[in-house]
């Protein structure tokens, strides 16, 4: 029974549609984040890169007082050189929204995702109401969503239900010191791209398009390797799930 309904899994994820997976940098309060950083890809079922896009959010990047506040603020500088060669671009934001929709539905996404996507969404929309404060839909994301039968799906949370609650893991977060000083297992994308690869040296980038990219290879090397119902929407404290 177990080969048969392997089988029909992988037929199942060869028959899915195309996958955003979206990350973003930010500046502000946790609760009320900023974007200043936009990346996304959309890839197929089978890891094929579709289109990608990275680029500064002109508003925030530009607004000194607001990017001094911001998570890995020291790499602003890095970022300045990118714009100076030419490697990013900065952008007005309702531009780079304007493209992410128009990207998912000329590519034919089905699923919408990130690692932490609840976190994501939070800062999509609440870069809306900081840049756009009338006039515009700060649940745009939302909206697509709904009236295209899109699904959302957290990378994170997927993980914690899956290869990360396993007696194997805990073991290999026991013996390499992936535990917090409260005991509990760490769970995020540096430490699970860790896991799957057996790579201990790798330090998350922290910039979005280098996030994006790990965060592909570990939906699909979820999506290649579990075979269990996929669980959708948004999820908040995922990292509980884990703790045994």
């Amino acid at each position: 029974m177990c080969i048969w309904y392997n089988m029909f899994r992988k037929r199942e994820i060869y028959k899915m549609k195309n996958i955003l997976v979206l990350d973003t940098e930010t500046t502000g309060e946790l609760k009320q984040p900023l974007i200043y950083d936009f990346g996304y890809k959309i890839v197929s079922p089978q890891g094929e890169v579709l289109f990608s896009k990275n680029a500064l959010v002109r508003e925030v990047f530009e607004n000194k007082f607001i990017m001094d506040k911001a998570f890995y603020s020291q790499k602003v500088k890095t970022y300045n050189e990118k714009l100076s060669k030419k490697e990013i671009d900065i952008q007005p934001y309702h531009v780079l929204i304007r493209e992410f929709i128009k990207k998912a539905r000329k590519y034919n996404v089905e699923i919408i995702s990130a690692y932490n996507l609840a976190f994501d969404i939070a800062a999509i929309n609440g870069t809306m109401r900081m840049c756009y404060s009338q006039g515009h839909d700060d649940k745009i994301l939302e909206k697509l969503i709904n009236q295209k039968n899109k699904k959302l799906l957290c990378i994170w949370n997927l993980a914690c239900e899956t290869i990360l609650d396993t007696d194997e893991y805990r073991e290999f977060a026991k013996t390499n010191n992936k535990i917090s000083e409260k005991g509990n297992y760490f769970t995020n994308a540096e430490v699970t791209y860790q896991y799957i690869t057996k790579n201990l040296d790798f330090i998350e980038e922290h910039t979005a398009i280098a996030d994006v990219e790990i965060e592909i290879e570990i939906l699909l090397h979820i999506l290649k390797n579990y075979s269990g119902n996929l669980t959708y929407g948004l999820h908040y404290g995922s990292w509980k799930k884990v703790q045994r």
